[in-house]
């Protein structure tokens, strides 16, 4: 996006609220853009309320008022219970010192971060990563999470590494991940590809580890 007033669910808000809502949108603009929504307030207040963001927000050169959640903040309007990725946005620092790292804000710190919201009703924690990358997301979304993939395989020659694991009832693709650290949290494995079938052949590296996900279709 380029332009005034961007945001990655509304771009100017008057006279209304944004409630239960987040955006993974990249922004680019030269002037009030913000993840959430560009600009709120002007003849009438716009208040946000427990909503989040985590695209890059990019303010074009000569540019100016951007923000994690709000570009632009006036007239009376306010910013209650919200927060923004500050490593994935690129925004250090905003109003209410809302910014989180990514690690806050995806389970399991989302536990204390969003700790004031709704999960009974209206949000759900990723706690396996596999629904919003560990980001909160909300409970309409909420899917099935197939089965675990079972009987991994792993037979090295060279450096190739042939995978091949038991299939997963109603699942027609897996994910699959490397890393050279067992214990490292999943989201610094690095995703190598994906298959259709039961076998995967990975290239390169002496000693590694491997990750299959099975994905909903």
């Amino acid at each position: 996006m380029a332009g005034w007033h961007l945001g990655g669910i509304v771009g100017a808000l008057s006279w209304g609220n944004v409630n239960n809502c987040y955006s993974h949108m990249s922004i680019s603009g030269g002037r009030n853009i913000g993840g959430v929504v560009g600009i709120a307030g002007g003849s009438n207040s716009g208040n946000i309320l427990r909503s989040y963001a985590t695209g890059e927000i990019e303010l074009t050169a000569g540019g100016s008022f951007s923000g994690g959640v709000v570009g632009y903040l006036s007239d009376g309007s306010l910013m209650t219970q919200s927060y923004w990725d500050v490593q994935t946005t690129g925004i250090p620092t905003d109003l209410g010192n809302n910014g989180k790292t990514t690690a806050q804000m995806t389970y399991p710190g989302s536990l204390d971060t969003f700790a004031a919201w709704d999960f009974a009703a209206i949000w759900r924690h990723d706690i396996q990563g596999l629904q919003n990358s560990g980001y909160p997301y909300l409970a309409w979304q909420e899917a099935a999470i197939p089965g675990t993939v079972q009987d991994l395989l792993i037979e090295r020659s060279g450096n190739q590494f042939q995978l091949e694991w038991q299939p997963v009832i109603g699942v027609g693709l897996y994910k699959v991940y490397a890393s050279e650290d067992p214990y490292a949290p999943w989201q610094q494995w690095s995703f190598l590809g994906q298959s259709t079938t039961t076998t995967y052949t990975a290239t390169g590296g002496s000693k590694r580890f491997f990750m299959v996900r099975a994905v909903s279709d």
